[in-house]
């Protein structure tokens, strides 16, 4: 583009933009800088807007700045976009688990970490919810919230399984760590139960973020112990006693069990006892049977 021609360009882009700006705050323009088809005799022409709280508004027609260096400056302005002075409030939170595969009846712990991760924006009224698993013991007593220095309250509701923890309003970059206790019912859970546990963190001026997922696989192994005492030698005619122990030392229950016992040839049987929970036998001939409770967790 020939010099002349670039210069008319910038003068009347200015002149219309001087004109609008005129337009919306009441002020004027001299007209002999922006005079129809004028063209200045200098290099640079700089308009004055003289209003409150507005700045010198200044163009350049440029010259030549050879064949790759030609600069519009209104486009570039243009291509740049809106920049934001102040960064929103926004919100982190992770969740990680203390043991991945706990033995049934073996605390752990799930360890949660906050921020509010706005630069300049503090964050108001956050709170932290976790809904436990249900495979997980759930009770009023079988979880524990541990809170930190940002912690205003918290609560765990049974019935709902939810545990929330409450950190009123927090600066922006604050951060910290929270805990829940949690464990597997000891007795009750099979092998290779599976937990699946996230968390959220919201508050009244940022929008809500979830963790993402935890698992937590119960772990241990099933295990039974028996053992049958008695006289070696006895008189007879004379009453003597068998015990019978079963134990299960591991961390599973004892599930729809038996308990059999065939008397020695000659033998009669007098009467049997049994530990609470467990029903009298069935008697068949010479052979007793004890059917167990459904779980039963004999410690052993």
């Amino acid at each position: 583009m020939a010099p002349a021609l670039r210069r008319r360009r910038h003068v009347a882009a200015l002149a219309a933009l001087a004109l609008a700006l005129s337009s919306l705050i009441g002020v004027g323009i001299a007209p002999t800088a922006l005079a129809q088809g004028s063209e200045p005799d200098v290099e640079t022409t700089a308009l004055t807007i003289a209003a409150p709280a507005v700045a010198v508004l200044a163009a350049a027609a440029t010259g030549e700045t050879g064949e790759t260096g030609e600069t519009d400056t209104a486009d570039t302005a243009a291509d740049s976009g809106p920049v934001s002075a102040l960064s929103d409030p926004a919100l982190e939170l992770t969740k990680s688990v203390s043991d991945a595969t706990p033995d049934a009846g073996a605390t752990f712990t799930y360890t949660l970490l906050y921020r509010c991760a706005g630069i300049t924006q503090n964050c108001d009224d956050v709170l932290v919810t976790d809904v436990i698993p249900p495979q997980l013991a759930t009770g009023a007593g079988e979880v524990s919230l541990t809170g930190d220095g940002n912690t205003v309250a918290t609560n765990y509701d049974a019935p709902t399984r939810t545990a929330v923890f409450d950190l009123g309003n927090l600066d922006a970059g604050d951060s910290g760590q929270l805990t829940i206790g949690v464990r597997f019912p000891a007795g009750t859970t099979p092998p290779n139960t599976v937990a699946t546990n996230e968390a959220s963190m919201s508050a009244a001026n940022a929008p809500t973020v979830t963790t993402a997922p935890v698992i937590a696989t119960s772990g241990g192994a099933f295990d039974m112990t028996f053992s049958k005492s008695g006289p070696s030698d006895h008189d007879l005619g004379i009453p003597f006693d068998y015990s019978l122990q079963v134990c299960s030392p591991g961390s599973y229950a004892i599930s729809g069990g038996q308990l059999v016992d065939t008397l020695p040839a000659g033998a009669t049987l007098v009467s049997t006892g049994q530990p609470a929970g467990v029903a009298a036998p069935s008697v068949v001939g010479d052979t007793i049977t004890w059917t167990l409770p459904e779980p039963w967790y004999p410690a052993g």
